[in-house]
């Protein structure tokens, strides 16, 4: 699941200009705590083949802010983000996971 800037489009995509951040939060929680997930961003020019840098994280079961330097995401041109934010579910069993208040934050 991903979040653009705009409705998603086959390139040229638009974008936003997210340099002046530093960190990208997240308020999350598993159903029952143990869900992993990955979160993503993508810039306009990176191709759609899933290689975009991911973090994991391991949930709880509480509501929880999740923080995430965007230094860390290799390849992604802060000054032209198009995923705000992604999240991607590996695992072969069906996990719920809910979020909320994506922020960027300086």
């Amino acid at each position: 699941m991903f979040v653009t800037v705009g409705r998603p489009k086959d390139p040229p995509r638009p974008d936003i200009d997210l340099s002046a951040y530093k960190t990208l939060v997240i308020e999350m929680r598993g159903q029952s705590g143990g869900e992993v997930v990955e979160i993503g961003i993508k810039s306009s020019a990176q191709p759609d083949t899933g290689e975009e840098t991911k973090m994991t994280v391991k949930l709880d079961a509480d509501w929880k802010p999740y923080s995430f330097p965007l230094s860390k995401f290799d390849g992604a041109d802060l000054k032209h983000i198009y995923v705000v934010a992604e999240f991607v579910y590996n695992d072969k069993t069906p996990q719920t996971v809910y979020f909320k208040n994506i922020k960027y934050v300086k």
